[in-house]
């Protein structure tokens, strides 16, 4: 694994279908990315830092081939490459964010042309040509079993009495209050807010 890059997901995690030639429903076909399968962690992380350029769904109905990717992200890498994260349950982020590698993207998931929960990724250049991922990444391209230290524990203080919200914006109920001083695990975050596991969200403005 080259080391500006991480894996999708935290712990154990598989790739079940590389990049290259396969076979589906009978037909031998191409498959642009790696189909990773997180075992250990659902939630589909930033292999690297970037900007999300797209964050959608796109109907069958359009006719556009797109719809295939289901939930999918899309991040202009700070390698200068597209990196794209389809089939999710859902999306945590919105165009324009900012990711580190690591940073959550969304939810592994079944949704558009696809057989089974994983998360498909691929990369693709300026010029839009794909590239192949396990050259890029520094990795075998085979079905593998590989995992990921953990990101870190988003442990941090409280400087403040801090409203504790249902979804990370004012405007959604308070639902707890944390005191100045408590020390709190974010387990995901989303812009400068962070969720603490079983309570809810709190603005990370008022964190150390």
């Amino acid at each position: 694994m080259k080391s500006i890059y991480r894996l999708p997901f935290d712990g154990k995690q598989r790739i079940t279908s590389p990049y290259g030639y396969r076979t589906l429903n009978g037909a031998r076909v191409w498959h642009n990315g790696f189909d990773f399968v997180g075992d250990e962690d659902k939630r589909v992380r930033a292999i690297i830092g970037g900007v999300v350029k797209s964050s959608t769904i796109i109907s069958k109905s359009t006719g556009n081939i797109t719809w295939q990717w289901g939930n999918y992200v899309k991040v202009l890498g700070a390698d200068g490459n597209y990196w794209y994260y389809c089939h999710m349950a859902s999306r945590a982020v919105k165009v324009g964010d900012t990711v580190k590698a690591g940073d959550v993207l969304g939810v592994m998931g079944n949704t558009g042309y696809s057989f089974g929960a994983h998360t498909h990724v691929e990369v693709r250049n300026a010029a839009n040509v794909t590239l192949n991922i396990a050259i890029v990444l520094g990795i075998t391209n085979g079905t593998q079993i590989l995992v990921q230290a953990a990101t870190s524990d988003g442990t941090v203080t409280v400087t403040a009495i801090l409203n504790v919200r249902s979804a990370p914006a004012t405007s959604y109920s308070k639902v707890a209050t944390l005191a100045k001083g408590e020390v709190v695990q974010i387990s995901e975050k989303h812009e400068n807010w962070g969720y603490v596991s079983g309570k809810g969200w709190i603005c990370l403005d008022y964190t150390s």
